[in-house]
């Protein structure tokens, strides 16, 4: 891992974050992958005083790109999710009555009488400006309190948690939400209970689809959805259907592919997973995986090693669903784990 200090480029004019990264990648970036590097927080973790270098930023930059398709999903990022859909008019009423209960909890009454007008707010947007310039008022080093922000963007990217001063208009919103969150979860999120608080809606869905993205092993990205129990199960389907052809369009630039493997190719994956090593030969694997067979079916001839080296390779990339090349750098970037030194530095400094 990179944790030299931030680069020096002499007497050159000061180059921004993504400046310095499109000269490291020597190149123009991809909008989505930049918009999903903000996402995750590595831009902020890499401005700060934090070990992760432009080294580390251009990898995972890498690592991002070598998992999206070249289509439009890819260039302009994955749509904004979660993916909500309407309640219907029974649950709307639901709705209409549970905000009477909300304008009665204390918490919710004393944030409003102390930081809202009423009827200020009236849309998302205007709610995420509002939390946005608190935010540059009340962010502090430490002391103070987390601030979680589960919040998208226009782009579908959750914005990072602020650490905020004790006291001030977001611990009072914090405390507002968590008011609704304990008692309508768990048919509201986070998310939802800062729009009831802030706008006084409370937004139903009948179900919420979040998409949920590895960027290092494809085959472990997964849909999540929640759903009113009172849908059938073939409503059920039909949005999952809608939801993962998007998905696999988006991720994969096509359908999404789930064949069967045989037994051979699925202990062929792991074999290799666990027997390659920099330095050692196909040749020598061959031999190995061999020796390890107890059905002769599932021997490979000694004298085809490159067909051996291809099925291993397919193998492992139809498992884990990451492209072979990928592969030493997915073990570099585990290894290196920036993250982890980073909450032992926090530690140390609380």
């Amino acid at each position: 891992m990179n944790t030299d200090e931030k680069p020096d480029y002499g007497d050159e004019p000061r180059l921004n974050t993504r400046e310095r990264l499109e000269k490291e990648l020597e190149g123009p970036l991809r909008e989505g992958i930049w918009e999903t590097l903000k996402g995750l927080g590595f831009i902020d973790q890499y401005e700060g005083t934090d070990p992760y270098g432009l080294g580390d930023l251009a990898s995972d930059y890498r690592q991002i790109d070598q998992n999206l398709p070249a289509n439009n999903f890819a260039q302009k990022g994955p749509p904004k999710t979660p993916v909500r859909i309407d309640t219907d008019d029974r649950g709307r009423a639901l709705a209409e009555i549970l905000g009477h209960y909300v304008d009665t909890m204390p918490a919710v009454m004393d944030f409003r009488k102390k930081y809202l007008k009423r009827g200020s707010l009236k849309t998302d947007e205007q709610v995420d400006v509002w939390i946005a310039k608190k935010a540059k008022i009340e962010e502090c080093e430490r002391g103070g309190f987390i601030f979680i922000n589960d919040w998208y963007n226009a782009h579908g990217y959750v914005y990072p948690d602020i650490e905020a001063k004790r006291g001030g208009a977001l611990e009072a919103l914090d405390h507002a939400a968590k008011a609704i969150y304990r008692n309508l979860s768990p048919v509201v999120d986070r998310r939802v209970s800062i729009i009831c608080v802030m706008t006084g809606r409370v937004e139903l869905t009948r179900i919420v689809i979040n998409w949920n993205i590895n960027h290092l092993f494809r085959a472990l990205n997964r849909i999540t959805l929640t759903v009113d129990p009172r849908l059938t199960p073939a409503e059920v389907a039909e949005a999952y259907k809608a939801q993962r052809d998007r998905f696999a369009t988006w991720l994969f630039g096509g359908a999404m592919r789930g064949r069967p493997m045989s037994g051979k190719m699925l202990r062929l994956a792991v074999f290799v997973d666990r027997e390659y090593r920099e330095g050692r030969t196909w040749a020598d694997l061959l031999e190995a995986w061999n020796e390890t067979c107890k059905d002769p079916e599932d021997r490979h001839g000694v004298d085809l090693p490159g067909n051996f080296t291809r099925d291993a390779k397919r193998a492992w990339e139809r498992v884990t669903g990451s492209s072979w090349g990928r592969r030493q750098q997915i073990n570099e970037r585990v290894a290196n784990d920036p993250f982890w030194k980073l909450e032992l530095k926090k530690e140390e400094q609380s």
